[in-house]
C-alpha cells in the first residue's frame, strides 16, 4: 500500500495512514515468504530484506486529482495488523499528476532504530 498521509513512527497504526485514490492505483499483495521472487534473506547490519528488487512495485496514474505518495506501509493480509511503514526520501515523493508512474522496491531494514516504548 502507498500513503498520502502520516510519517511512520514507532506509534504508528494502520488509521494514520491514507491509500491514494488516483485511477490506477491499487494496493499490492507480497507475499510473506522469503525467495528469489519475493523477500530478500536479510543481510548486513543493520540487516536489510527487499521484495523481489529485479521487479520493483509500481503504479501509473491515469487519471485524476494530482496526490503526493509519501510512502508506503504494509498491513497484513488476514490480521489487519500494520507490520511496517516506511516514508519515502525527499526525492522519492511521487506526485500521481506530474510523475504518473511510481516505482520503489518494499524494503525493511531490521535492527536499525530502538524498538518501540509503548
Amino acid at each position: 500500500c502507498a500513503t498520502t498521509g502520516g510519517v511512520p513512527t514507532a506509534a504508528s497504526i494502520v488509521g494514520d495512514f491514507t491509500e491514494p485514490t488516483f485511477t490506477g492505483y491499487a494496493g499490492k499483495t507480497l507475499s510473506n515468504a522469503l525467495g528469489a521472487t519475493t523477500w530478500s534473506t536479510p543481510a548486513g547490519t543493520p540487516s536489510v530484506s527487499q521484495y523481489y528488487a529485479s521487479a520493483p512495485q509500481s503504479w501509473t496514474s491515469t487519471a485524476g486529482s494530482a496526490q503526493t505518495v509519501l510512502g508506503a506501509f504494509y498491513v497484513g493480509a488476514v490480521s489487519g495488523v500494520l507490520y511496517h511503514a516506511e516514508a519515502f526520501a525527499t526525492g522519492q515523493l511521487y506526485n500521481s499528476t506530474t510523475s504518473p508512474t511510481n516505482t520503489f522496491v518494499p524494503k525493511f531494514t531490521l535492527g536499525g532504530s530502538p524498538a518501540p516504548t509503548s
